[in-house]
């Protein structure tokens, strides 16, 4: 398994765009990547405007399909231009859990 995360913040004014674009990115992951475990995207209950993703791939493929989706460019190029502090991506090491991820 692999595993990331994802950090972020956006525009005050983009906020709205940026929440509606996760809800259709998510639900596309949801409905074309059945190698990609978990994808779970949350915002900061204080900081509104910072968002953290995680993310569990099954193996490299699941995770190249998933960079390689038009759905994923379309998202990446709408957080380039609606971002305040851009993306930042850090690879994890699980130590445990209590789901398989």
């Amino acid at each position: 398994m692999l595993h990331y995360m994802a950090t972020y913040q956006v525009k005050k004014e983009a906020l709205d765009e940026v929440r509606q674009a996760l809800i259709d990115f998510v639900g596309a992951v949801k409905g074309n990547e059945p190698n990609t475990v978990l994808y779970a995207s949350f915002h900061k209950k204080d900081d509104p405007f910072s968002f953290i993703h995680f993310m569990c791939f099954e193996n490299e493929g699941a995770k190249h399909q998933h960079e390689s989706a038009d759905y994923t460019t379309h998202f990446t190029e709408l957080l380039s231009r609606c971002c305040t502090v851009q993306n930042v991506f850090t690879e994890l090491d699980l130590i445990r859990s209590n789901k398989v991820c």
